[in-house]
């Protein structure tokens, strides 16, 4: 049994030296395209496995929520209005540190989209993004204290707000 981040737990059978098992992500109900793989290989005499998840979907929501938002390619002003408000909804919920990361991530790519020549400024966007810092700092310390340590990161955030 093999937990991955935000994306399930995952059983494999047993797996040969050399050999390579690929299983549907979603054995009881599978998608077409979601696979997993496993491949055992020996490696100056240690065994290693090498895993990859990639094309499995996000279980938990939050987590698929903001993978989502992170696909999403911001060209114009109202996207970027709409993937910030989105965000500032979903750290509103309770955050693991992974969920954490991944806001963090989407809220530089939503500055810097925003920052684009040809893109014009919105207070929204600025005040969304700042109910997305206010929800990350009312967590505990301990959960987002490097988040928002970074001197780049808050540079840009205070630049944009």
């Amino acid at each position: 049994r093999v937990r991955v981040a935000g994306r399930g737990t995952f059983y494999w059978p047993h797996v040969l030296s050399g050999s390579t098992v690929i299983l549907p992500c979603n054995l009881i109900d599978p998608v077409e395209g979601e696979v997993r793989s496993r491949t055992c290989l020996i490696r100056g005499g240690n065994t290693e496995l090498e895993e990859d998840y990639s094309t499995c979907q996000y279980s938990k929501s939050t987590s698929g929520d903001l993978q989502r938002l992170l696909e999403m390619e911001i060209t114009d002003v109202s996207q970027a209005v709409e993937v910030s408000k989105q965000l500032s909804v979903l750290t509103a919920r309770p955050l693991s540190s992974e969920t954490i990361g991944m806001s963090s991530q989407l809220t530089s790519l939503i500055v810097a989209s925003a920052e684009q020549p040809g893109i014009p400024y919105d207070g929204t966007v600025a005040t969304n993004l700042a109910e997305v810092m206010a929800n990350i700092q009312s967590l505990p310390q301990e959960q987002y204290k490097d988040i928002f340590s970074h001197p780049l990161h808050v540079k840009e955030l205070a630049r944009f707000l």
